[in-house]
Formats: C-alpha cells, structure tokens, sequence
C-alpha cells in the first residue's frame, strides 16, 4: 500500500487558467473546483458549453474536493472490493496493481453542464480524478438506478457531501508518479517514488 505524499507548495489558482505544470496539493488538502455562474443555464447554449470546458469546468456553480487517500494494493480483494473485476490484460500483484482514491467531494451549489446518458444531472467521477491514462475500473458512488454507461456517474445534489472511492487497474511496471486531479488535471497529486 502507498503511504504518504510528496507535494510543492505553489500559489493558488482558478481551474479557469489553464496552467501546464498544475498546481500541487497534498492528501487532505481542500480545493474549491469553481465553474461559471450561470444562473438558468440553458443546455442549449453550446457556445458556453463548450468555453466552459476548454476551460476545465463542466458545471455552474462551485463544488469542493479534498483527496482523502490513494492507496496501492495487488489486487481489488486486497483492498476490500468483494465483486470481482476482470483485469484488462495480466494478472493482479505480478503484472497489476489496484490503486484505491478516496475522494470527500462537497457540493456548494454547483450543477453539472453535461446529463448522463439516461438525462440525469449527475456527475462524472472522472472529472475529478486519473491515474496516468488508465480509466477507473471500480466505483462505488453509483446511484442504483443508474445504466451500464453510466457507472462512473454519481448524484451530489446542491449542499450535498459525500464521500467516494474509485479504482484503478495500474500496470505494475508503470506505476504512474502523479494523480490528476480535477477536471482536465487542472491540480497535481505527486505519488512517492517506489
């Protein structure tokens, strides 16, 4: 399992400028992930739409987010995921790791620019959190009534909080150095070196 962080300490940013190195947090740190104000926000309106997400935002409204823990482990029974999953090509704790990323996400009064496949409002967790290029394969945020394509959605109402937890199947020969956080990798996570 990993333990603990490295992280720089830089000056705080808007997720509205786009900033290549991204700024650095540290486990536990909260970051505000704040979109346009866009009271009456017309899905219509694809101009803004698609401003808005070149500027790394898929919302109205402010959310925020503190990454709680990443931990890596061999395999998904390793860290307490009891469903079984498929790997992608290998085998878990020779080939394979799972990193676990326990994410605390508050809702000020943010609400999401996209719908989910099924029109409901809700969010995408990886919009939030990546390891490297490799996608979640667990997630345990789901609303039950979501459909297949839509198992990486959750629901966070406006003054909702909630905490989530997401997965990830990591070569073990590649393990990534940083966790992206936010939408697009607007703020950096630096996993320690193993």
């Amino acid at each position: 399992m990993i333990e603990g962080f490295l992280a720089e300490s830089e000056s705080p940013r808007s997720n509205f400028v786009k900033n290549d190195s991204g700024r650095h947090i540290q486990i536990g740190e909260s970051i505000s992930m704040d979109g346009p104000v866009a009271d009456g926000y017309d899905s219509s309106n694809q101009e803004l739409y698609f401003d808005t997400r070149s500027k790394g935002v898929v919302w109205t409204g402010s959310l925020r987010m503190t990454v709680e823990d990443v931990s890596l482990f061999d395999s998904p029974a390793d860290a307490g995921v009891e469903e079984p999953i498929e790997s992608k090509g290998g085998e878990w704790g020779s080939d394979l790791k799972f990193a676990m990323v326990t994410l605390r996400v508050a809702n000020d009064n943010a609400v999401p620019m996209d719908v989910s496949r099924s029109g409901k409002p809700w969010f995408l967790v990886t919009d939030f959190v990546r390891l490297g290029l490799t996608s979640p394969v667990w997630f345990d945020g789901t609303p039950a009534e979501a459909i297949p394509p839509e198992y990486y959605y959750f629901d966070l109402p406006p003054g909702a909080e909630k905490t989530l937890r997401v997965g990830f199947e990591i070569m073990a020969d590649d393990i990534p150095s940083q966790a992206e956080i936010g939408v697009d990798g607007h703020w950096k996570l630096d996993l320690p070196e193993r």
